[in-house]
């Protein structure tokens, strides 16, 4: 007998946590409306980048003391707010990625409770299907 399979670990209270249904067209929703705006947000920073490739360019240009200064305080400032989106952006997509996993294992599971075994080897065989990238 396995060790998980005790009821020894419920009796040391150890409860199994229930598994939340998940909702895969609200997923593919939020990806979607995702994907949007990524375009966009991706536009944005590429311009903020730019620009902070602009400036980094004149700093090197630059001689006099006071000027460099005021470049670095300008790029700094620039690339604050880049990062920020970035971060912002970052994270969506790090959020956007759990639904595509939570996605996969759902259909899986239909697969499974379908017994498309044939379909089944060969989304197992697959990588991208185990997240092995």
């Amino acid at each position: 007998m396995a060790v998980n399979d005790w009821c020894l670990w419920q009796w040391l209270g150890f409860r199994r946590k229930k598994e939340k249904k998940i909702d895969v067209l609200a997923d593919l929703r939020a990806i979607v409306e995702f994907l949007r705006t990524a375009e966009r947000e991706s536009k944005n920073l590429k311009l903020q980048f730019g620009e902070i490739l602009a400036i980094h360019k004149e700093s090197k240009i630059i001689h006099e003391s006071h000027l460099k200064v005021n470049n670095l305080r300008k790029q700094i400032e620039v690339f604050d707010h880049a990062l920020k989106r970035y971060q912002h952006f970052e994270t969506d997509a790090a959020i956007n990625g759990e639904r595509t996993k939570k996605i996969a294992k759902a259909l899986i599971k239909e697969a499974e409770q379908e017994k498309q075994t044939d379909l089944l080897e060969r989304i197992k065989k697959e990588s991208h299907w185990t997240f092995n990238w």
